[in-house]
This record gives C-alpha cells, structure tokens and sequence, in this order.
C-alpha cells in the first residue's frame, strides 16, 4: 500500500510547472503554440509511417506499422510486398491468363486468351520493371483457340500448352517459343482417337519441365462417347516430339467416364505429378493426385476428400523433393478450399481457406510455387465488402509458407480508383519462386463498364 503523508509534515499540494522560456506554455520550445515544435503554427507533425496515406519517402503505407504483412514498419516495400501493377484494358472477361511463370530476374510470363475476330492462344511477357517485353497471339483459323499454361526451361525457352480449334473439335497444342521475342520455335498439334466427331475435344491443361531438360504436357483426351481420360506426354525440347504416352481413367459409373486434368510439376528425381477430376457418378467428382515415374508408370493415386455428393476441382500442385503439396476447392455454395502437404507420401498437414482470412470470405488459392529455401507461395483471391452498405469486391492475396505450414509474410492488395465502389479483381492464375509473385486476372470497374487485364509482382 502506498504510504500516507505523515501528521508532523504537510503534504505539498503545489503543482510543479517547468517552462520552456519561450512564452506559448506548449513545451515545444517553439513559441507558436501548436505543440509540434516547428515553429509554424499549423500543428502538423508531418509524414507520420502508418496513417495509411503514401507521403514523400514513403514506397508504402498500409495504415500499420506491423511487420510481414508485406510493407514494413518504416513504410518500405518488405516480403510480400506488392512492387508494382500493370493494366491493360481487353474487350471482357473472357480474355486473360489462366497460368504464370516467373523467370530468375523477376519477369513475369502469362498464358491464357486474347480475343480478336474470336479467342485466339495468348502469351505475354513483362520485364522486372513491369512494362510488356512482348506479347503474342496464335490463332488456328478455325475458331476459339486457348493457351492454358506456361513454363520455362533453363536456357531461357518458353513452354505453352491449351488447345486449337480444328475443323470438327479441338485439338490438343503445346509449343516452344523464343523467350525474347515470343516467337514460336516449334508447335505440335495432337489430335484424339475420336478425332472425326464433334465435341470429341483434346485439351492441354499443365506444361512442366523435368530434370533431363524434356518436356511434360498433361491434358485430356475424349477416347468414346462420354469418356475422356487425362493424358500425359513427355516430349523432346528441341521439336516436341513424342518421347512417351500415357493415359490415365477413373472407374467411371458405367454410363460416363468424363475425367478432367489439371496442372503438373516435376520433382528433380524426374516424379511426375498430374491433379485431376474424377469422374465418380453424376453426384461426385474427386479432385484426384496422380504420381507418375519418369517413365510414365502410374506409382500412386489419392484423393484426400473422397466420399460424399460433391465436385472437386484442382487447382495446382507444387513439389520439392519428397514434399508435395496439393490445392483443390468447392466451388459451390458454400465455398470450401483445401491445400495439402504431403512428405514421402504421407500427410504432414492441411489447411483450408479458413487459415488464410483476415477479412472478407472466400479465400481461394490460384497458384503454388517453392523457392530455393523450400518456402511455399501461395497468391489468390478473396471477397471483400463493406458491412451494411452492399457493396463487394474482390482482392488479391499472397502469402510464404515454411515447410511446417507456418506463415512467413502475407499481404493482399485492392485497387482504389478513388470511386465509392472500388474495381473488383478476379485472380485467374498466379505464380512463386525465389524471384517473387506474379498474379494475373481481370479487373472489373465498380463504377462504369470498364474491364482491364491486371497483372501484379510481389516480394518473395
């Protein structure tokens, strides 16, 4: 307890005032009364880090002043900071990318659709400081053509696959371009067994690069009426030539077999894995995980959320040595999305779109990568809103990941065009490495009719 004055001693009630000799009684020395210490008279501190608003100096300010969330606490562009954004407006949604890579130097490369007299295959490429190096469409003449996903080989080579219409169907392309220009180097076109009839589509989903330097394309393959099995390639680098095919199908339910692929990653002992659709019955479809050998061989299959009336649908893989990680939603209401980790074939952990929210709903995941410390990137979208005021929109998100699941750094980004009802992005695809972030995907106006192609690089 405190102890109290004594009877013998007054207590001394004076109040101490120290001065500052300059006659305005504020303390600051400065004799204009406004407390800042200035000497102007305004009371303007000046810049102050983490009032959400970016001053001189300033690279970034995310109205906090917390570390790892990708704008540090003296307002610098830190790990999962965005860097810098790019926009380019396109006729609507339908054009834009459905895959990204990212090369050693921060570029970011983009497959996916542009349209012209119908969709043409689009590839596009922007230098680390974000202007476009070069851009390239390839069209079959014959309808909607799509380029569906990228990847790099390691003297610079760009890799595309997706699909070209043919006369009766699509067929299934993939191709090499030269990585400063964008030119083709060599296409191929494969068409199925059920080529002769229409419908009977051959489509490329995933292109990956594996040890040896050749090349593995996945796609899927109409082989009868109302099967399609998924079907992997690999191809030599030099001409896309045919090295070995094989094809993958689910039991079906006796009436259907129309199976669907997904993405593909190499792991540098030359494992091959393919994300896939079962197709289980009318009421269910698996999202599935196919482990090949580097000859082609089938080793493994597992579907981590099999059994009940649902569909399924992979979203990406990544993989890093023996450690794999694999990401599929629900689409459906209400959205559900999971990402898994496996090590050596067993699961080490899971977390669904549940462990990303900060704010808003429905964090769904576009794209994994691994960079050379093992780390996990992750890059999506979710929803935002104003409460009360119905008004929505989407985000951008990013976050790194340890080997434990553990979050290193995490940031998001919405575009404010200075409208009440800010642009809404729709993230199609997204990329990791030890250089960065890529994302792509279209951005809509809150306010007007305005749709722009949005790509982003963020820290690693």
């Amino acid at each position: 307890m405190a102890g109290c004055p004594s009877d013998d001693v007054p207590a001394d009630t004076t109040a101490t005032e120290t001065g500052d000799g300059d006659g305005d009684g504020d303390g600051d020395g400065d004799g204009d009364g406004d407390g800042d210490g200035d000497g102007d008279g305004d009371g303007d501190t000046g810049p102050i880090c983490g009032d959400g608003v970016v001053d001189a100096g300033e690279a970034c300010d995310d109205g906090n002043t917390d570390d790892g969330d990708g704008c540090s606490s003296t307002c610098t562009v830190s790990a999962c900071g965005l860097v810098w954004t790019a926009s380019e407006a396109v006729p609507n949604s339908n054009a834009g990318g459905f895959d990204v890579a990212l090369g050693a130097d921060g570029s970011i490369y983009a497959a996916g659709i542009t349209i012209n007299a119908d969709n043409d295959a689009w590839v596009a490429k922007w230098n680390p400081d974000g202007t476009v190096a070069w851009t390239q469409s390839f069209d079959s003449e014959f309808g909607n053509d799509a380029a569906a996903a990228i990847a790099l080989g390691a003297g610079g080579e760009v890799y595309v696959a997706g699909w070209m219409q043919g006369a009766d169907d699509d067929d299934l392309w993939y191709a090499a371009l030269d990585g400063a220009t964008g030119d083709a180097t060599w296409t191929q076109l494969v068409q199925g067994p059920m080529m002769v009839m229409e419908d009977a589509d051959d489509l490329a989903t995933g292109i990956a690069v594996d040890p040896t330097g050749g090349i593995i394309v996945v796609g899927r393959s109409r082989v009868a009426t109302g099967d399609d099995d998924v079907w992997i390639r690999k191809a030599m680098a030099d001409s896309g030539e045919e090295v070995w095919t094989t094809t993958w199908s689910g039991t079906g339910d006796g009436n259907f077999s129309t199976d669907r692929s997904g993405q593909v990653a190499v792991a540098a002992n030359g494992t091959i894995w393919v994300t896939a659709r079962e197709h289980v019955d009318f009421n269910t479809q698996e999202a599935t995980l196919l482990e090949f050998v580097g000859s082609g061989a089938l080793q493994s299959t597992t579907q981590p959320q099999a059994g009940g009336n649902q569909t399924y649908e992979p979203v990406d893989v990544a993989v890093d040595g023996d450690n794999v990680y694999f990401a599929f939603e629900k689409n459906n209401f209400p959205y559900r999305g999971w990402l898994y980790k496996f090590e050596g074939g067993t699961e080490a952990w899971v977390k669904t779109e549940q462990d990303w929210i900060v704010v808003g709903d429905e964090w769904a995941i576009r794209g994994l990568g691994i960079d050379a410390d093992g780390n996990l990137g992750i890059g999506g979208v979710f929803g935002n809103e104003e409460p009360g005021e119905g008004i929505d929109w989407g985000e951008a998100w990013v976050a790194k990941v340890d080997g434990a699941g553990d979050i290193v750094c995490r940031s998001s980004h919405m575009v404010d065009d200075g409208n009440l009802i800010p642009p809404s992005l729709t993230i199609d695809a997204a990329g990791y490495s030890s250089a960065g972030f890529g994302l792509t995907g279209i951005e809509t106006a809150g306010q007007g009719n305005a749709t722009t192609l949005w790509t982003g690089f963020f820290m690693p």
